[in-house]
């Protein structure tokens, strides 16, 4: 977006700066607001075990926050997962140092979620 709403250049290191930034206040801010959301408000998932079980825990989700019943809507999504059958996640690729300013920046937080550096992304020296 930086090139059609900015009115004067940026870099990418700007941009870098900004993005690592954002996400660090962002988490904070949920960090520090999480106590205040009723416990059955909030429903946490990882990626990971999404992927695993979408049927499973679309139903928990159903269930446990938006207190309906899945079975009325288990079909579509049931079509709509079946319809994604063919998609393959995109590789990437990052080098050394953005990856030691990342772990700097949001260690904290992939700490506190337990998460690392997945498997699919390459490292470049």
């Amino acid at each position: 977006l930086f090139p059609t709403l900015a009115l004067q250049k940026t870099d990418n290191a700007f941009i870098d700066e900004i993005i690592l930034d954002v996400y660090a206040k962002l988490m904070d801010d949920y960090q520090s607001q999480k106590p205040l959301i009723p416990r059955e408000n909030l429903f946490e998932l990882r990626f990971e075990e999404f992927e695993k079980d979408p049927v499973g825990l679309g139903e928990q989700i159903y269930k446990n926050l938006l207190k309906d019943d899945f079975s009325r809507v288990k079909t579509h999504f049931s079509a709509y997962l079946e319809s994604l059958k063919g998609y393959r996640k995109n590789s990437y690729e990052i080098d050394s140092s953005t990856l030691e300013l990342i772990r700097q920046r949001w260690g904290c937080y992939m700490e506190l979620y337990d998460y690392d550096i997945p498997q699919d992304v390459s490292v470049k020296q």
